[in-house]
């Protein structure tokens, strides 16, 4: 069965709005709406001044807003603001600022109700590309049907920094006690050069997914274990998990260089929070990192956004900023003489900690 979530919209009397002047309508519309699915949040008066602004506080971490320009002016007023929410609960959007040259303000109620999910399977990076200081990259996928009956898998092609909510797809079958070997996965049979993430999904019964990308050279290869990671692990938003042993040298002819891998496992776009600490927990920066609708991406010799220094056994933490939201992430240490890599696994970390 197909995943679903289901929108639905509890408007507020005007009588319990807030304002600070005027008074804000914000209508959405569609009154249902699929998660994913973008709702259209119209609101009056419009914004057809110079000067208008107004800014929608969405209630699950994000905002946007909408400033005037001639376009406005033309069209007589903008009044639109749009955005998709990534999971379950009841959301307060907040609305103020400036429109048709009076301060106005107002909130509307949104409810996201959770109906049914489907179960995926998460392999968090993939490559058939060239890669830095010539290494040659290439991914083989493996699929094991543990059962006793036959069961049919979708793998869906995450490419990399692309909104994936129309991910190309291919779809298998497999007995019991079978496994299937899929070589060079990212390029047969989808025919992308280029990196990715791969999304499995079984229909009919459980699988066991890993994989292993590689640096291929003429006399053989050498590269690193890349689980499949099912839905349960990946981290939800109000909790926090932690990469370590990473390690950066500026030199490219000589140490190691750390790469992070973030996956959005959310049907909605999600903001990601990173911070870089030293070995004895120096904080070192920090970097919030936007993901689209099921995007996978690399930030490679990352530790070079936050210090030019060498790092030697760093580690990061990571969270998302989205209400509903999750995600997943990895490290990726290389070794900058030889190619040689090493996947670094995220660690989900317990609530209460002191």
């Amino acid at each position: 069965m197909r995943g679903r979530w289901m929108v639905g919209v509890l408007m507020l009397g005007l009588g319990s709005l807030v304002s600070a002047g005027d008074t804000l309508s914000i209508i959405p519309s569609p009154a249902s709406a699929l998660v994913g699915e973008e709702v259209r949040f119209r609101f009056s008066p419009a914004v057809k001044r110079e000067g208008d602004a107004v800014t929608l506080d969405f209630g699950d971490g994000g905002s946007a807003t909408l400033t005037y320009s001639l376009g406005c002016g033309m069209l007589g007023g903008c009044n639109e603001l749009k955005h998709t929410y990534a999971g379950a609960g009841t959301f307060t959007v907040s609305g103020s600022g400036t429109a048709d040259g009076a301060k106005v303000s107002g909130t509307v109620q949104i409810t996201v109700a959770a109906v049914s999910s489907e179960q995926h399977i998460w392999v968090c990076t993939g490559a058939h590309q060239p890669g830095y200081n010539q290494t040659v990259w290439r991914t083989d996928l493996e699929v094991h049907n543990p059962g006793s009956t036959k069961v049919t898998y979708h793998i869906s092609l995450l490419k990399r920094d692309t909104d994936n909510r129309q991910a190309q797809t291919m779809v298998y079958t497999l007995n019991g006690e079978r496994s299937a070997h899929h070589a060079d996965i990212v390029f047969d049979p989808f025919g992308f050069e280029g990196a990715a993430a791969l999304r499995i999904t079984p229909v009919g019964g459980p699988l066991v997914v890993q994989s292993r990308t590689y640096n291929q050279l003429a006399s053989g290869s050498f590269g690193q274990f890349v689980p499949g990671i099912p839905d349960a692990q990946a981290i939800p938003f109000g909790r926090e998990g932690r990469l370590v042993g990473l390690f950066h040298d500026p030199n490219p002819t000589q140490g190691f260089r750390t790469n992070l891998g973030l996956l959005s496992t959310s049907p909605a776009p999600i903001r990601v929070e990173v911070r870089f600490h030293g070995p004895l927990g120096t904080p070192l920066g920090v970097q919030v990192v936007e993901l689209k609708t099921y995007e996978f991406t690399q930030l490679n010799k990352v530790f070079e956004r936050v210090t030019q220094e060498s790092v030697n056994g760093g580690y990061l933490r990571v969270r998302t900023l989205t209400t509903g939201g999750a995600f997943l992430a990895y490290a990726s240490v290389v070794d900058n003489v030889t190619g040689d890599p090493i996947y670094v696994p995220v660690a989900l970390i317990p609530t209460g900690l002191p």
